[in-house]
């Protein structure tokens, strides 16, 4: 491909003639950083928006374990979808220098792909192409473009890419396609998108055994399943979760989303050598995903390394600034600061948090942290007030009742009991 071969001089693209004075969101980092937009669905067919986002999800994965780029997160790029928000703008509220846009269409056997990479300083595009092939040569086709992009991003490293074949992860085209509808499934947490992910991950399964990708999606949907109580046999489901995330393991050893599956699992049984040595082994294979940084954190939190746990944190907002999951992120930032006792931190964390809450579960939690923090700063009135918010949200909230959704959740004892204290100092009644 002739785009491949004309790749950006260093040098040429490198930001620091950019006056950063002039930016509004994150400094651009120290190394080439892209965001990919989702890309738009052109096939006459609104059903296959599954197979759209699977594929840019893909391409995004293929871009984040080149270790030379910084990747935003689909989390955060797929927030921007059907509005009218302008490349110049998104480069500069996530962080990154370039943005790539594009759109698919398919039409029964053939997928035609069109991609553009701009300069998210400029608004100026960088490259494009259009690309015409058979689904068959799909995985192909995304390793192509990605290996175009770091070129085009990071020439200096792009040699050791060059040659390079991207392992096809299935040749059976149906359990592929079985997979992205069980990733599209998983991404909603309810009890029946988890049972359709894993009822979907298993036709795959089905349809090509050798196929990790399925199990480590399985592992991961029954881990939800488990911690949610959305299954009659609570310690059959958890079981086979970790079988689940084992398999994807043999199957694939340099699979980051199954390591990240089985400590996911493992941090529900307690089990804690096992719970982060996974999650850190993840991490390794992929430091740009930043729903592995989101489960180290929140695994080290739970067995009480706060210290080893912020920088986590703080590496998946950045990775990921726009986030669904934003006041989770900035929660688990807030409760990580308690635990450090960085009162005055804890309580920014927890404004930070205020701008992203969606619903009441979170909203309960932000009151509950607020008081904490307010209980071992001696603030009284203030804490006092924050557990009347969180109780007019939920009025039969009690010490009694967060003991009690503590059993058996295998976190550190310690954790509890410190967290409890501040709470019962900030007048959460007993019961």
């Amino acid at each position: 491909m002739a785009a491949f071969v004309s790749v950006l001089a260093m040098g040429a693209w490198w930001w620091g003639q950019i006056d950063e004075s002039s930016r509004s969101g994150p400094a651009l980092p120290d190394k080439p950083s892209i965001a990919v937009l989702k890309f738009d669905n052109l096939s006459n067919d609104p059903d296959q928006v599954y197979f759209v986002d699977g594929l840019t999800e893909d391409l995004i994965t293929d871009l984040s374990l080149n270790r030379e780029l910084l990747v935003i997160s689909s989390n955060s790029t797929f927030a921007y979808a059907g509005r009218a928000v302008d490349t110049v703008q998104i480069g500069r509220e996530l962080g990154v220098a370039y943005i790539l846009r594009g759109s698919i269409r398919r039409a029964e056997n053939r997928v035609r792909v069109s991609v553009e990479l701009v300069d998210a300083r400029t608004g100026g595009t960088a490259w494009s192409e259009r690309f015409d092939r058979e689904i068959s040569d799909v995985f192909t086709l995304q390793d192509e473009i990605s290996r175009t992009i770091a070129g085009r991003l990071a020439p200096e490293v792009i040699k050791a890419r060059v040659g390079e074949t991207r392992n096809t992860p299935t040749k059976n085209l149906v359990a592929w396609d079985l997979y992205l509808q069980a990733k599209a499934a998983h991404a909603v947490v309810t009890s029946q998108k988890q049972a359709d992910a894993v009822r979907l991950g298993e036709l795959a399964i089905e349809r090509d055994r050798s196929f990790a990708a399925p199990y480590a999606l399985v592992a991961s949907a029954k881990g939800v399943q488990f911690f949610h109580q959305w299954t009659d046999s609570p310690a059959r489901t958890l079981s086979e979760a970790i079988d689940s995330a084992r398999a994807a393991i043999r199957l694939d050893g340099d699979d980051p989303k199954a390591f990240g599956a089985l400590g996911y699992v493992y941090r529900l049984t307690g089990d804690e050598m096992r719970a982060i040595g996974h999650l850190e082994r993840a991490s390794q294979l992929n430091p740009n995903d930043a729903n592995i940084r989101l489960e180290l954190a929140h695994t080290l939190d739970w067995f009480r390394k706060q210290d080893r746990a912020l920088p986590e944190i703080l590496e998946a907002i950045r990775l990921s600034p726009r986030d669904p999951r934003l006041e989770a992120m900035y929660f688990y930032k807030a409760h990580i600061l308690f635990h450090l006792r960085e009162f005055e931190a804890s309580l920014a964390a927890a404004k930070e948090m205020a701008g992203a809450l969606t619903n009441d579960t979170w909203r309960i939690f932000y009151h509950l942290v607020r008081a904490a923090n307010f209980a071992y700063l001696e603030r009284d009135g203030e804490a006092r007030k924050e557990i009347e918010n969180a109780r007019a949200l939920r009025p039969g909230l009690s010490l009694a009742a967060i003991r009690k959704r503590f059993e058996g959740s295998n976190n550190d004892p310690e954790n509890r009991r410190i967290w409890l204290d501040a709470l019962g100092k900030a007048g959460l009644p007993e019961s």
